[in-house]
């Protein structure tokens, strides 16, 4: 718990309590974010005299397992009455459930209601309590496994005006899958999207993961002339949002276009399986930030048979998926069976799934 105390003055004595519990969704939450500031004005970071700071909470490192430390976030605790000992057992079930279920949303619950610890991702976020084990991931020598290796290539067109995204997706000889992304924002836009979504796009262009090509809105064939930049492509698996003239164009050019319905019937598998691939340390990447970004922002939408497809928050939200969309398109084939027989659409140069 925090307890904030601010506004003493000279001559004027307002005051203003604020209490914060600790949450979930951690880096979207204005409570964090007071959080922050309180911890440096204890450890003298930051000079406040008009703050007065408490915080009751485990520390980093502390084992929620040992019960002798509950009593940071709970001060009750250090003394001993009917009450308090009702809270210590309430406190044990709960620790027990959370952690004897294997129900990692009762996990977090204990974590952030009993020891007053944040959690950087929201119970339904497609990812969530994943992020840090994605990020292990990450390999330096990246370039060399992928090299020569078939590569998938997944298309978002989102609006011309918001961001583009190209998804890779490559097989590697010993079961694992390398994956990356590059997004695309018009020049007019991009100062305007880095104010909203809160990213640097223009610092990402400079390191290669952005593209900001001029004008309005994004030139289609910036595009185009990047997916033309990857080497081994088996298949452009592209959204057909508004992709009439891209699938066209790239047609004409000898690659094999294959549209992607943005239903669950054909989404709910292969993203389901990234997120087992990053369970069992089968996925890697390079650290692209883009792509890290969208896929700590994407959310699951789960139909009536535990179908899944990923979305936004809200569909006005700036925190964007658009990355992790286009590399979810690509999985749809990587993981489609080399012995699948074609059908007569496919005979034909057509796939559609």
């Amino acid at each position: 718990m925090d307890i904030i105390l601010s506004g003493f003055g000279k001559r004027v004595q307002n005051l203003a309590c604020i209490i914060t519990t600790a949450g979930t969704d951690a880096e979207n939450n204005i409570g964090k974010k007071e959080h922050d500031i309180c911890e440096k004005i204890l450890r003298k970071e930051i000079i406040d005299e008009s703050y007065f700071t408490v915080i009751r909470q485990l520390d980093s490192g502390d084992d929620p397992a040992d019960e002798n430390l509950w009593i940071k976030a709970n001060p009750m605790l250090r003394t001993q009455n009917n009450y308090t000992i009702k809270l210590k057992e309430a406190i044990q079930q709960n620790y027990n459930i959370g952690f004897g279920s294997g129900d990692t949303s009762k996990k977090r619950e204990f974590l952030v209601k009993r020891c007053c610890l944040w959690q950087t991702d929201s119970d339904d976020k497609f990812m969530a309590g994943l992020m840090d084990r994605y990020k292990q991931l990450e390999v330096e020598n990246f370039d060399e496994l992928i090299k020569d290796r078939p590569c998938w290539v997944g298309v978002d067109l989102s609006k011309c005006r918001d961001l583009t995204a190209i998804g890779k997706v490559w097989r590697l000889e010993d079961g694992r899958y390398a994956v990356d992304a590059h997004g695309f924002m018009p020049t007019e836009r991009c100062q305007e999207h880095e104010h909203g979504d809160r990213v640097p796009y223009r610092m990402w262009s400079k390191d290669g993961w952005v593209t900001i090509t001029p004008g309005a809105v994004t030139r289609i064939s910036a595009v185009e002339d990047k997916v033309k930049t990857i080497q081994n492509t088996q298949e452009v698996c592209y959204d057909p949002y508004s992709a009439w003239e891209f699938a066209s164009n790239l047609e004409a050019e000898g690659y094999l276009m294959v549209e992607i319905r943005q239903g669950v019937n054909t989404l709910s598998e292969p993203t389901k399986k990234f997120r087992d691939l990053v369970l069992e340390g089968k996925i890697i990447h390079n650290g692209n930030p883009l792509l890290t970004w969208c896929l700590s922002n994407a959310f699951e939408v789960v139909d009536n048979n535990g179908n899944i497809k990923l979305s936004k928050k809200h569909t006005s939200d700036s925190q964007r998926i658009d990355a992790i969309a286009a590399v979810i398109n690509a999985m749809v084939r990587a993981y489609v069976p080399e012995q699948k027989q074609n059908n007569v659409y496919e005979d034909r140069g057509i796939r559609v799934l």
